[in-house]
């Protein structure tokens, strides 16, 4: 089965209560970060499962998702 590009997304899951995430990906450059932190260290990053068709699950621990302020700022027109 082959699925097109914008069906190809990465979906990041938490709640309050939990201290990890879910992270869904077909993104290689997210899964090939994910997997060497796994093979560093087992508690940083498991992989649930591959799905068969590029995407993969994985759990990390929650601090490990941020949000960061971008690099330069936008000029205003």
């Amino acid at each position: 089965m082959r699925i097109s590009k914008m069906e190809q997304e990465t979906v990041i899951t938490f709640n309050r209560l939990e201290g990890f995430a879910e992270v869904y990906t077909f993104e290689p450059t997210l899964k090939n970060k994910l997997n060497k932190l796994s093979d560093i260290n087992d508690d940083i990053t498991i992989k649930v499962k591959d799905n068969g068709i590029g995407g993969a699950t994985y759990i990390i621990p929650k601090k490990l998702v941020s949000i960061r302020k971008p690099i330069c700022k936008r000029q205003a027109k």
